[in-house]
């Protein structure tokens, strides 16, 4: 079963906690919020997680919401062969209540592009509808979009930190509560030493050891979490 990404199974922690209220307020209808958002932080942090929530959230607060939600990949893919822009700024009424992007880094060193994702962003923000970008890198590195802010909106930005170790033991506790499985201490405190820059990872390591006694009918020890483990650095 595919898991269904929201805010509440996502995990807050001091580093995310900024991320994660601004999202949730942009979702808050009849309300502005921080807008346009750009989420930003190193890979595997729950920025994809994040912005799932926020789509799932529209869709049950919102009568009948019109959504665009992409990768940066797709948005350069139909860019080039539909026009996306020009369909976007021809044609107000097409613009979508939510326009939500992924993978933003992508764009870094393509002016051109970017200055058409800028002109996309006024053109949303000046018919009040919401935008969310999300990144690994900060958006001062995508200059032209961040030199758009002169004549355009003004970007939110919000930065995910990785957990320290302590969160790492908080993240994986709610993670097995989520997974209903009942891991040893010792076991919850190697996955937390062992995934220091990503939850993704973290949360991945987790599910397979959960899938990994229930097929084997084994319990799960160290030297079977270390053998997990080493699947994910490899």
């Amino acid at each position: 079963m595919k898991r269904v990404y929201t805010f509440k199974n996502m995990t807050l922690y001091p580093g995310n906690r900024d991320a994660c209220i601004a999202a949730y307020e942009l979702t808050e209808p009849g309300k502005p919020g921080p807008n346009p958002l750009y989420i930003y932080g190193s890979t595997g942090l729950g920025k994809t997680h994040l912005l799932q929530a926020i789509k799932q959230q529209v869709e049950e607060k919102y009568a009948h919401p019109t959504i665009t939600c992409m990768t940066c990949e797709e948005f350069r893919s139909q860019l080039s062969r539909i026009k996306l822009m020009t369909e976007y700024q021809k044609y107000s009424g097409d613009l979508p209540d939510f326009f939500i992007l992924d993978n933003v880094q992508a764009l870094r060193g393509c002016e051109n592009t970017q200055h058409l994702l800028a002109d996309l962003v006024k053109a949303l923000y000046e018919r009040k509808r919401k935008i969310i970008l999300a990144a690994d890198i900060p958006l001062y590195r995508l200059k032209t979009l961040f030199r758009s802010q002169e004549n355009g909106p003004v970007i939110r930005c919000r930065k995910i930190d990785p957990p320290n170790l302590t969160e790492r033991i908080m993240i994986c506790w709610d993670k097995c509560k989520e997974l209903e499985i009942d891991l040893p201490d010792e076991i919850i405190w190697a996955v937390a030493t062992a995934c220091e820059g990503s939850i993704n990872t973290m949360e991945g390591a987790l599910t397979t050891l959960s899938t990994y006694g229930k097929i084997t009918k084994m319990e799960i020890d160290l030297s079977v979490c270390e053998m997990i483990l080493k699947s994910f650095s490899d």
